[in-house]
């Protein structure tokens, strides 16, 4: 045959263990047979080693497609090889290719492409951009010429000269920015076609809702930006300490400058804002020096709203499986307004209730068997516990209408313990009960938590089974389970990231806080605790429905995964919405009163602000990094990286 391009480092994938791949090689090859080019793989272990070195070589041999001045060692090596044709994994002549799309790496999910014939089978094969000498070399010599990691176009990975080898062989039309078509469907596939235009129409339109959808999300784009961070392993040395001057303010304060109900969450969260006030010193020298290349001027500009993911069959097949992969999905419920339906299919696959990989009837075994096990949790014993509980959940009664109990029955009895605070709402009765069982599943009660019940009540309305795993999912796999630790570990963390964030983005409004006394951030802390729930649900105001699709909207960005700790980049947002009211306050109990009052109604502009403020973050500690490279002793105590692995981690992606 006459191999026309080779590629090395290409792998499938046959299951999800990394033991089960299969290392090979992309070949695109004449034989002598027929003068159509084929696209095959061939496996490592199918072929001799003698051959394994010949195509190596091949490997680096084509890179003079990439490179004009390549200076090839194997300019000799021969293009016709004898590969045993039954031997390949995959051979595809490019006539009965109709799509291929080239899906770029991210920082933990290998490039590949995507193959799909006339006869609607499908091939993945990935490229591992770092076992492939060819792309190693293109990949170095790119960086120093032309250094640009913002720009989309100037990020090299493997499928790039794949891409560029196919187009000199074959007609490919773009369908997108990394979808190509290669040939419309035949009549003897189910296709009428009369034209090339109608064919192209024809075809477009096949594709239009999975593609469009997958491409519209841009997904690459901001998980190239991660893989080009700079690892650093320094110990951290970011902790803070203040004194509690501030929150003891706070604490002396509620029962004067707040509402009732804002009196009565916070004054029960004392002891978290005291265990937080220890921790907080503002320590300006370091990160200063990460500041001085937040150099960017520009303001946040909402151009239009996000576009919505309705079509659930884009996402799922008749049986239930995934279509697209874990790493897209995440994707997709990050970046786009997800419609009720998705929502409450994607919520248990999330939230770690069913894995990814089950399909209907899998994840209806696995409903019994959870129902089970759920039935079987003991409720406490513990009277103060569920008393607790039972008051919150009595308190409930105007967050929802299905809430309500009799209108005579509203206001809270007068007696602490006494035998008036009964629950004769169904609803509510069930939502006691889940939390109750929480309660004894190792979680613990703390108040707080029936606000993070009520919006997925909302969703499965007397499903108890899938609103108990769902509500676990948040604490486990959001992380919010170390938010209602006495030591307070999760929302100390969340904290010192925010205070750490707004240093280095926004350093004229710490200033300002400094001046108030107000850089402790103790002011977000609900937001932290009860994940924004007192800033956009809507309690009996006639708007539950718009409202608490605008909850809905900030918990998709946080559930989905996408970025690390997400409602971080969400608080961020918010205070930089609120610059402007920030800076014009004159004390702190004014700043307190304001965000105890805050409505968050546009969290299509928030989200996207977000977005914003994460690449506006990356690209700050990239040049900062490419400054620090010229420090005259990176060793030396003074130049210890001033950000850390921890701060660093927030440029992290998803695993999947």
């Amino acid at each position: 045959m006459k191999v026309l391009y080779c590629k090395s480092g290409c792998y499938l994938h046959p299951t999800k263990k990394l033991t089960d791949n299969i290392k090979g090689f992309i070949i695109l090859f004449r034989d002598d047979i027929s003068a159509s080019p084929h696209l095959g793989f061939v496996a490592e272990n199918d072929i001799s080693s003698t051959m394994v070195e010949h195509l190596n070589k091949l490997d680096l041999y084509f890179i003079k497609n990439s490179i004009i001045d390549y200076q090839n060692n194997s300019a000799n090596v021969a293009t016709n090889v004898s590969v045993d044709m039954s031997g390949l994994y995959y051979n595809i002549s490019l006539d009965s290719i109709h799509i291929i799309q080239f899906r770029r790496p991210s920082k933990f999910y290998k490039g590949s492409i995507f193959l799909k014939l006339l006869n609607d089978k499908e091939f993945v094969i990935f490229l591992h951009d770092d076992v492939s000498e060819s792309t190693k070399y293109i990949k170095n010599y790119k960086t120093k010429i032309q250094y640009n990691p913002f720009n989309e176009h100037d990020i090299y990975w493997g499928g790039e000269d794949l891409k560029k080898s196919l187009l000199k062989i074959t007609p490919m039309m773009k369908n997108g920015e990394n979808v190509f078509l290669l040939n419309s469907k035949p009549k003897k596939f189910g296709i009428n076609t009369t034209t090339n235009s109608s064919s192209n129409s024809q075809a477009k339109k096949e594709t239009k809702s999975l593609w469009d959808t997958w491409e519209s999300t841009k997904w690459s784009l901001f998980a190239k930006f991660a893989d080009l961070s700079v690892k650093v392993t320094d110990k951290e040395n970011l902790k803070k300490v203040q004194s509690n001057e501030n929150v003891k303010w706070v604490l002396n304060k509620i029962q004067e400058i707040t509402p009732q109900e804002s009196k009565d969450f916070l004054y029960n969260q004392q002891q978290y804002l005291k265990l937080w006030a220890d921790k907080v010193l503002t320590d300006n020298k370091k990160l200063s020096k990460i500041r001085e290349y937040e150099n960017n001027s520009e303001k946040f500009v909402y151009s239009k709203p996000r576009q919505s993911l309705t079509d659930l069959s884009a996402i799922i097949d008749e049986e239930g499986y995934l279509k697209i992969t874990t790493f897209e999905l995440r994707s997709l419920m990050s970046s786009q307004n997800a419609s009720k339906d998705i929502r409450y299919f994607i919520y248990p696959i999330l939230l770690n209730m069913y894995p990814f990989e089950s399909c209907f009837a899998s994840r209806e075994e696995a409903y019994k068997h959870l129902s089970a096990k759920y039935e079987e949790l003991p409720l406490p014993e513990n009277k103060e516990h569920n008393f607790q509980i039972l008051k919150d959940v009595y308190r409930l009664s105007s967050a929802h209408p299905m809430f309500l109990q009799n209108s005579l029955e509203l206001e809270e009895p007068e007696e602490e313990n006494g035998d008036d605070w009964v629950l004769k709402n169904s609803h509510l009765i069930k939502v006691n009960k889940i939390l109750q069982k929480l309660t004894n599943d190792g979680v613990g009660y703390v108040q707080g938590m029936s606000d993070l019940l009520v919006p997925i009540y909302i969703m499965y309305p007397d499903d108890e089974v899938t609103v108990y795993y769902c509500l676990k999912g948040l604490f486990d796999i959001v992380g919010l389970r170390a938010n209602f630790r006495e030591d307070q570990s999760g929302i100390t963390s969340t904290l010192e990231f925010v205070s750490n964030l707004v240093e280095i983005l926004i350093p004229d409004l710490m200033k300002k806080l400094r001046d108030i006394s107000g850089d402790n951030f103790v002011f977000v802390y609900r937001m932290i605790l009860v994940l924004f729930t007192r800033e956009t649900f809507a309690k009996g105001e006639g708007n539950e429905e718009k409202e608490n699709e605008q909850l809905m909207r900030l918990w998709d960005y946080t559930v989905s995964g996408y970025r690390k700790i997400p409602q971080v980049w969400i608080i961020l947002a918010i205070l930089n919405s609120s610059k402007e009211q920030i800076l014009a306050v004159e004390r702190f109990d004014e700043l307190f009163i304001y965000f105890n009052s805050l409505k968050i109604e546009d969290t299509d502009e928030l989200l996207q602000m977000s977005d914003w403020l994460f690449l506006k973050y990356f690209e700050t500690v990239k040049r900062f990094d490419v400054e620090r490279l010229k420090w005259p002793d990176v060793d030396d105590k003074e130049n210890i990286d001033p950000l850390g692995v921890k701060m660093r981690s927030l440029l992290d992606q998803p695993m999947d």
